[in-house]
């Protein structure tokens, strides 16, 4: 009997390694009103340039809100659990803004995993103090301390070209790699 749970246990952690290695998600737009309350409160407190356009994200994490907008001509994404506590803040920014050899020191780190990689979509994640504190306040976070970097590539591993969302540290060293998995079609399949 202890071999059977000991079995289903390393099975499941085994099943949960796997899939943890895999990023779905499904964003619908969404009205403010739908928005927990204690979320439109922390935007309030923000002067976007932009209308915020409101969605709900199920992903394998769970559900949150994201709250999306520009700034200062930089377009933001700040993401929300479902009680409206601040998760972190998303900053996208040109691939090429990022120094040189910081550039340099993310790819050698990608090409360790990686091969034939093309930068998607490149963000800095701030938490949400350094948003509030430094960020709208003009406070160049490019390459702060606890600046992390999220990265869309398209790239190939094990012979197969796929996208992959990557979170690096300041350091250029990877700390999550998620392969993106596409929506299912919403068309019939014969």
């Amino acid at each position: 009997m202890r071999s059977f749970f000991l079995i289903l246990f390393i099975q499941c952690g085994f099943a949960t390694f796997i899939f943890a290695q895999e990023k779905f998600e499904n964003e619908k737009r969404i009205e403010a009103s739908k928005v927990p309350p204690s979320a439109l409160t922390f935007i309030s407190e923000i002067d976007f340039e932009n209308k915020i356009k409101w969605y709900e994200e199920n992903s394998q994490d769970g559900t949150s809100y994201e709250a999306k907008s520009k700034w200062n001509s930089y377009k933001y994404s700040i993401e929300f659990d479902e009680n409206g506590q601040c998760l972190d803040a998303e900053k996208t920014i040109k691939w090429k803004r990022l120094n040189a050899d910081l550039r340099k020191s993310i790819l050698a780190s990608l090409s360790n995993t990686f091969s034939k990689i093309k930068v998607s979509k490149f963000q800095l994640q701030l938490n949400c103090k350094q948003f509030m504190e430094e960020e709208i306040k003009g406070v160049e976070l490019i390459q702060s301390e606890n600046v992390f970097y999220e990265l869309v590539i398209k790239a190939i591993k094990e012979s197969n070209r796929k996208f992959y969302e990557v979170l690096m540290n300041q350091k250029g060293e990877m700390i999550k790699t998620l392969e993106i998995i596409d929506r299912p079609m919403d068309n019939i399949e014969f």
